[in-house]
């Protein structure tokens, strides 16, 4: 695991790094770069990457754009542990578009 401060060392750390990932969870509010921002970027340069979204927010309200169905998983904080091992475990799980 590797964890990023702000959208923007994300980024970095995907551009930068020899490791493949295989998920990427973001939250909605980070410094420096927003979630869904980050997401569009990742998006752009990573499409087979996973991206599950935390947010504190409802996800109605995050649905501009259609930015729910980009998504690959969501986490309604707070939230408890095994609904968020469920969710990675789901996404994880899911086939990769061809």
């Amino acid at each position: 695991m590797i964890i990023a401060k702000n959208g923007r060392e994300a980024i970095k750390i995907l551009e930068s790094s020899k490791k493949e990932f295989d998920l990427v969870i973001l939250d909605m509010n980070m410094p420096r770069m927003s979630g869904d921002i980050t997401f569009k970027i990742i998006k752009e340069r990573y499409p087979q990457l996973k991206v599950v979204v935390c947010s504190g927010y409802a996800a109605a309200s995050l649905d501009h754009d259609k930015f729910m169905e980009l998504i690959d998983g969501f986490i309604q904080k707070p939230f408890e542990i095994d609904d968020y091992a469920q969710t990675v475990r789901r996404v994880l799980d899911m086939k990769k578009d061809t």
